[in-house]
């Protein structure tokens, strides 16, 4: 349907935004006999595209790569393409990092030197370790392999970050100022639970006294 939707338009140019994750065949689709150029915006370092097989992606690596997007197997054919030379997000403290594991070139704005420190803490980047194990959640399938109806969650890992969003409240950040992220739904059920059963309550607190000054 929207193939002939797009085909109708007759486009002269196609701009596929998020092209690293976006599959292969998804992008052919939307080429008609009209299109003289393609551009693809995305970057091929970070998340590909998702597929319910997981024998089938690049990961398991029996070579049939469905989740290997356009954009990245023409940069892996060696095409010229050009890249971000100077990041606006990050404080250089974060962004020290990403430099270390993928984007070496990578620049900082003088901009980003000047964020805030953030309250109630040392440093703005913590690495913690321990070593509580996880246990598997049944009835719940992770991004990485559909077929598999079991993801992880870790109760330990759930209480020290509702500690930590717990006292950055203390220190005056609303929870629209506040992300957790977690790669396993089953965490993320975790945390929501926990979050509704113990915490909301305390944050919507300091939220309403912070909106009352």
């Amino acid at each position: 349907m929207y193939q002939s939707i797009i085909a109708s338009a007759s486009p002269d140019i196609v701009i596929v935004e998020e092209a690293g994750e976006i599959l292969e065949s998804h992008v052919f689709a939307a080429l008609s006999e009209s299109v003289k150029h393609l551009i693809l915006i995305g970057d091929h370092k970070q998340l590909r595209p998702k597929v319910n097989s997981y024998p089938l992606t690049v990961e398991y690596g029996e070579g049939y790569d469905l989740n290997m997007s356009l954009f990245e197997r023409l940069i892996h054919q060696g095409h010229e393409y050009t890249t971000l030379q100077e990041q606006h997000r990050s404080h250089p403290d974060i962004s020290y990092f990403t430099r270390q594991l993928a984007y070496p070139g990578l620049k900082d704005s003088p901009k980003v030197s000047k964020r805030p420190q953030v309250k109630g803490l040392q440093k703005r980047v913590i690495f913690v370790h321990h070593r509580h194990s996880e246990s598997h959640m049944a009835d719940v399938s992770d991004r990485h392999d559909l077929t598999i109806n079991t993801s992880k969650e870790n109760v330990f890992d759930a209480d020290m970050v509702l500690k930590t969003v717990n006292y950055l409240a203390q220190q005056g950040y609303l929870t629209k100022d506040l992300v957790v992220l977690t790669p396993y739904l089953g965490q993320l059920s975790l945390l929501r639970h926990k979050l509704s059963k113990d915490h909301d309550p305390i944050l919507n607190d300091f939220d309403n006294a912070k909106k009352a000054r």
